[in-house]
């Protein structure tokens, strides 16, 4: 693998959501340098998978090759780039971001936080360095291989190379939930082949980015207190390291096969779901997180049909809590509302062929 190829990968994984993602840090006001950046790089990737939920499935639904797709999107993360830019220098001009004073760690929370960080780094290099072979690889990459090679969106059956016919079984769920076309177009600019991306490359990513998540979730419930978040996380990664009593449970999904779409709605979308919920039940939340939810439901809808149906279910049953918790009908129906993409996604696949009739 040649140097060129790690860097434009380490481009569009890290530093292009990374930029993106400070528009929602600044909005969100972040005055953590550490949770800055990690929030940062979440929520843009985060908004790199909205964007190719909005731009992949009308274009699968109108059978267009995978180059037309390649390159709208290659133009809407340039002008989301430009965007970004734009907003940092004006929030730099004027001074907009301010650092809050942090308190120095002691030694006993520093040995925590290295312990953290082992254990996660630990996870990572097993599960790039070491291959896991699973089934649904036969579908989830041949489909990604067909887009790169044969410039197709699930246009042909990734089992028998036939003409596909869209309204039955698994095809008719990934041309709602495109997430293997996202990852044909990291290998398609990468150049890096997409079963080599997937098992090796992707958990570098994706891994830390979930427990970036439950970071989050620490801090929220420890007061940003980092010593306590830290052994949350050692707590956290023991339970994914043995909790291998299946092949369905999220540890299995997180440290097996991290670079399917199902695995990354279990490992990463429903946590991050869970702590924005948490942050609208605040008693005063900002208003900011009603937009993050939402934009979080539609990534969400990209990776798999779970995420389709799952997410909206934790956004209802947050509403619910919130209705008997707080008492207020109208925070109620904005946390509702933030599943409106959502929603639009699951109707889009329960009409499905109606749909398709209608656009052609």
């Amino acid at each position: 693998m040649e140097i060129r190829n790690l860097l434009i990968l380490v481009l569009l994984m890290v530093i292009v959501p990374l930029l993106i993602g400070t528009i929602w840090a600044g909005l969100v006001q972040i005055d953590h340098k550490i949770k800055y950046i990690a929030f940062s790089w979440l929520t843009g990737f985060l908004t790199m998978m909205a964007l190719t939920q909005m731009i992949a499935v009308p274009m699968v639904l109108r059978r267009q090759h995978f180059h037309p797709f390649q390159c709208a999107y290659s133009a809407v993360l340039v002008i989301a780039c430009v965007i970004a830019v734009v907003v940092l220098l004006f929030r730099w001009k004027r001074k907009k971001t301010v650092w809050a004073k942090q308190e120095k760690m002691s030694w006993t929370t520093i040995l925590f936080v290295l312990g953290a960080v082992f254990l996660i780094g630990i996870q990572t290099y097993f599960v790039s360095a070491y291959q896991h072979i699973d089934d649904d690889d036969s579908r989830f990459v041949v489909e990604e291989v067909m887009a790169v090679e044969r410039n197709v969106m699930y246009t042909l059956n990734p089992v028998t190379g036939a003409l596909s016919f869209w309204d039955m079984g698994e095809v008719r769920k990934d041309m709602v939930s495109p997430w293997t076309m996202f990852v044909a177009y990291i290998s398609k600019i990468s150049d890096i082949p997409p079963a080599i991306l997937s098992h090796r490359y992707l958990p570098v990513f994706l891994i830390p980015m979930c427990y970036i998540v439950y970071a989050m979730i620490g801090l929220f419930f420890f007061e940003n207190n980092r010593e306590k978040t830290s052994i949350f996380l050692i707590f956290i990664s023991a339970l994914q390291m043995y909790g291998y009593s299946s092949t369905h449970t999220i540890s299995a999904l997180m440290l097996l096969r991290i670079w399917q779409g199902k695995a990354l709605v279990a490992s990463l979308f429903i946590p991050m779901m869970f702590y924005l919920i948490c942050e609208l039940l605040e008693k005063n939340e900002k208003k900011i997180w009603y937009a993050v939810t939402a934009l979080t439901g539609l990534a969400g809808a990209l990776a798999s049909g779970i995420g389709i149906t799952a997410l909206p279910v934790v956004i209802g049953v947050g509403g619910i809590v919130n209705l008997f918790h707080r008492g207020g009908v109208k925070k109620t129906v904005k946390i509702w509302c933030t599943a409106i993409p959502s929603v639009i996604c699951l109707l889009c696949y329960l009409f499905f062929w109606q749909l398709l009739k209608v656009y052609f």
